[in-house]
């Protein structure tokens, strides 16, 4: 059966950034805002393509609750949902399915996200309102779907069977190689005004530059989401979705890619066609240390690049290379020293809550982060995400229960069970290490000095009470 009316949902859960690699609740961790759904988005630009009439809401952002999607299903009559889930929300967002099949008996209710890598069949065996769940890049899998193809030709699928056959899992469905193919994110089915940089509260949205990784970090979902090789748009493509969005007024962009500096090359090719097509434009990224040198960085600075995020994870050697992350503290070192020379803003995310940790490692990372003086730094748990090394090697240890990785909270909250702390003792290191940081009297008259403008203080005040929240009750 052809479905033309499709509707896709960030469901009312919780402030989430729901994006298939990040799942992370904007409330309880440091330096972040809310994302737009820009997975969904290219779900829905692809089906507008093919005739489809398609609609966005995302209740969370909006402040919405239940009965705002009940209204909506009954005003829009859509033939097929689409489920935007993480694995913290997933049983909260299934009541989407209850309440879709319940108005509308014939819908094709449709799950996305991570947590289907691994707990596919799982899910719909726990909720029969389920019919299909997309595993991998769903571009191509969502318009088989919106054509009424025959579920068993659809790759990249698991559904259940209505004829009595059970859970089928067909086989994954190949990556993309041409990213430059897909038709760019259909943000006008979005309200753009919900997401915004938190220094500024001025308009941001993401502009999704490449897919792949080729690391193995232990803790992390973007190879397994997106495979080992690297997938590059052309800088040429970047731009003229990043003129598209100029024309709605968007000037802040997250250049998303899975390591937007990996390539050297690419990176200073995307910088030039900004200079050249002079857009006026500020951005931010994601970054190895290891991965930079001036050279680059000269062109993400002059092209508008003022912040980035590194995946810094431990000040412990030791820990680095059990959590496969392969990079020294002196590369680190190295790299976050040549960001700052450039005077470019450097967020240091860090990661702790492994089966291996000890209360010495936790100090090795305070003590790292001072003496790298970063400008912002934030400080996670360890979350065991299907579908990653983690995963595997905490259900092989017993460290967690799966059934019980719903209703958690990424980042803030020990899942895990570990042998040197209480679940209680190390979100209280947590906190001790966000305080150890941030309220550092060296710090904090740097960072007066730095955003001395009152305008800019202002914007930096409304950050810092955001990172205090933080410091006080980061669970």
């Amino acid at each position: 059966m052809l479905r033309k009316k499709i509707l896709f949902i960030d469901p009312p859960t919780g402030l989430f950034i729901r994006e298939d690699r990040c799942q992370a609740p904007v409330q309880y961790i440091g330096v972040t805002t809310m994302r737009p759904p820009i997975e969904s988005a290219y779900l829905a630009a692809v089906l507008e393509k093919s005739g489809s009439v398609c609609y966005m809401r995302d209740y969370s952002a909006e402040r919405k609750e239940w009965k705002d999607f009940e209204h909506d299903l009954i005003l829009l009559k859509p033939d097929m949902l689409i489920i935007n889930t993480t694995t913290p929300t997933i049983d909260n967002d299934m009541h989407a399915a209850f309440l879709a099949k319940r108005l509308e008996p014939d819908i094709l209710t449709v799950g996305k996200g991570a947590h289907f890598l691994v707990l596919d069949g799982d899910v719909l065996e726990k909720y029969s309102e389920l019919d299909v769940v997309i595993r991998g890049e769903g571009e191509i899998t969502v318009a088989e779907l919106a054509k009424g193809n025959d579920f068993k030709v659809i790759d990249g699928i698991t559904y259940r069977d209505r004829k009595g056959q059970g859970i089928i899992r067909n086989r994954n469905r190949v990556f993309i190689e041409n990213l430059d193919s897909l038709p760019f994110p259909a943000r006008h089915l979005m309200n753009n005004k919900l997401y915004v940089r938190l220094d500024t509260g001025q308009q941001q949205t993401t502009i999704q530059a490449g897919r792949g990784c080729p690391y193995g970090c232990i803790f992390c979902l973007a190879s397994k989401l997106s495979g080992k090789k690297v997938r590059l748009r052309s800088p040429d493509n970047i731009c003229a979705e990043i003129e598209l969005c100029l024309e709605q007024n968007i000037r802040n962009f997250f250049l998303r890619a899975d390591t937007f500096t990996y390539n050297k090359d690419w990176v200073i090719n995307v910088c030039k066609e900004i200079i050249k097509r002079n857009l006026k434009i500020n951005w931010v990224c994601n970054s190895r240390a290891d991965t930079i040198d001036e050279a680059m960085l000269d062109a993400m600075k002059e092209s508008g690049c003022y912040a980035v995020t590194v995946g810094i994870e431990s000040g412990n050697q030791e820990s680095l290379d059990k959590m496969k992350k392969g990079i020294t503290l002196d590369q680190i070192t190295r790299g976050v020293r040549l960001y700052r020379k450039k005077k470019i803003f450097v967020d240091g995310y860090f990661l702790t809550g492994f089966p291996w940790d000890t209360e010495k490692t936790i100090r090795d990372s305070i003590d790292f982060a001072i003496k790298l003086d970063l400008d912002a730094a934030d400080f996670h748990i360890a979350y065991p995400f299907p579908g990653t090394d983690l995963f595997e090697l905490g259900l092989h240890h017993g460290l967690f229960e799966r059934r019980k990785l719903a209703g958690t909270k990424p980042y803030a909250e020990a899942v895990m069970q570990l042998g040197a702390f209480t679940s209680q003792e190390l979100e209280d290191w947590r906190r001790k290490m966000f305080r150890a940081f941030y309220l550092r009297p060296k710090y904090i008259i740097r960072i007066i000095i730095k955003f001395g403008h009152p305008g800019t203080f202002l914007n930096c005040l409304r950050v810092g009470l955001h990172i205090f929240l933080r410091i006080i009750n980061p669970k």
